[in-house]
C-alpha cells in the first residue's frame, strides 16, 4: 500500500502547498473593500457622464479621444472609476473617472470595459471623488515621456535620440535651473520638427547652431531650435547660401530674436518660433537679390 504517513518532511511540503494555494485564492478571488467596491467588467451601454461636475469635451480632449481610439491597447487602457446610479428608468452607472476613455470605447464599438464599481453616491460625494483623483495623480514631465517613447522604439522619438547624441546635447537638465552649454528641454519640439522637415534638416541645423554658439547658456531653447530649423529649411529648399546663414548664426542675439518673435506674434498672430525664423531670414536677406522666405 502507498506510503500516507505524515513525515515531518511531508507535513512540511502539504503546509507550503497550502500557503501557495491560499496565496493563489487571494489573487484571483475578488476583493471587496469595506466601502463595498468592486472591479468588473462593465457594459458601455450603461455608462452615463454627468455634466454638473465632469468637464466639457474640450480640443484637447477630442484629439486624446482621438490617440486612444487610433492607439486603442487594453494594457493602456485601465479601469474606470463607476457609481452606482439607481434612479427609475435612468439607471446605470455614472463615470467618476474615464470620461475620454469611456467615449473612445464607445465609439469603437467595445461592449465592455473593466471598471472600479462604488455603491451609489450623490453627486457632491462623486465630485469631491473627481477631484481628489485628479489632484492626486502625478503629471509625467515631457523629457519622461519622451524617454519612454525612445524605449517603446517610437521612430520620431528614436531619430530625436539619435540626433542628440551625436552632437553631444544633454537632456539632463535639473528642473528650474538654466540651460547650460550643451544642453537641451525642447526634446518635444524636436520631435515636432523631425516629424514636418525631416531627420537630416533637423540635424543640419542644430550642427550649425552649436558651431555657432555652442559655449552660449541657453542657446538650445525652443524657440530658437524651432527658428533655426524652419530657416534651415526654408535656405536648403531655396538652394540658398547655407555657409552665409551659418556665419550670420555667430552673431545673432536669440534672447533678443525670440523677444522679437514674441512681440510679432501679439501684433500679427503666429507662432513665435516661426516669427523668429522670419526675423532670421530677414537678416540673411539684407543686401540680397535672391530672397528666401518661409
Amino acid at each position: 500500500m502507498p506510503d500516507t504517513a505524515i513525515t515531518p518532511d511531508r507535513a512540511h511540503r502539504i503546509e507550503f502547498d497550502e500557503r501557495l494555494r491560499r496565496a493563489v485564492q487571494a489573487r484571483t478571488t475578488p476583493v471587496v473593500p469595506p466601502d463595498g467596491q468592486m472591479l468588473r467588467w462593465v457594459p458601455v451601454s450603461d455608462l452615463m457622464i454627468d455634466g454638473s461636475y465632469q468637464r466639457m469635451i474640450s480640443d484637447r480632449g477630442i484629439g486624446a479621444i482621438r490617440r486612444i481610439i487610433q492607439d486603442f491597447s487594453w494594457s493602456r487602457f485601465g479601469a474606470l472609476i463607476v457609481t452606482e446610479h439607481h434612479a427609475g428608468p435612468a439607471d446605470g452607472l455614472v463615470v467618476i473617472d474615464g470620461q475620454h476613455r469611456a467615449i473612445a470605447a464607445s465609439h469603437l464599438g467595445i461592449e465592455e470595459v473593466p471598471a472600479i464599481v462604488a455603491p451609489w453616491r450623490d453627486a457632491a460625494h462623486q465630485a469631491g471623488d473627481f477631484v481628489g483623483i485628479n489632484c492626486t495623480r502625478t503629471n509625467v514631465a515631457s523629457i519622461d515621456k519622451f524617454r519612454a517613447r525612445v524605449t517603446a522604439g517610437d521612430q520620431v522619438a528614436c531619430d530625436v535620440a539619435g540626433i542628440l547624441s551625436e552632437l553631444n546635447i544633454s537632456t539632463d537638465v535639473p528642473p528650474g535651473t538654466s540651460l547650460r552649454p550643451y544642453q537641451t528641454r525642447a526634446v518635444s519640439r524636436l520631435e515636432k520638427l523631425v516629424k514636418a522637415y525631416g531627420r537630416g534638416t533637423v540635424y543640419t541645423a542644430l550642427d550649425m547652431l552649436i558651431d555657432a554658439q555652442g559655449e552660449q547658456p541657453d542657446l538650445l531653447t525652443a524657440t530658437t531650435i524651432w527658428a533655426t530649423v524652419a530657416a534651415t529649411d526654408a535656405l536648403l529648399t531655396a538652394e540658398g547660401d547655407i555657409e552665409a546663414f551659418a556665419k550670420l548664426l555667430e552673431v545673432i542675439d536669440f534672447e533678443t530674436l525670440a523677444e522679437q518673435g514674441r512681440e510679432l506674434v501679439k501684433l500679427r498672430g503666429g507662432q513665435g518660433g516661426i516669427r523668429a525664423a522670419e526675423q532670421l531670414l530677414a537678416a540673411y536677406n539684407k543686401g540680397r537679390q535672391k530672397k528666401v522666405t518661409l
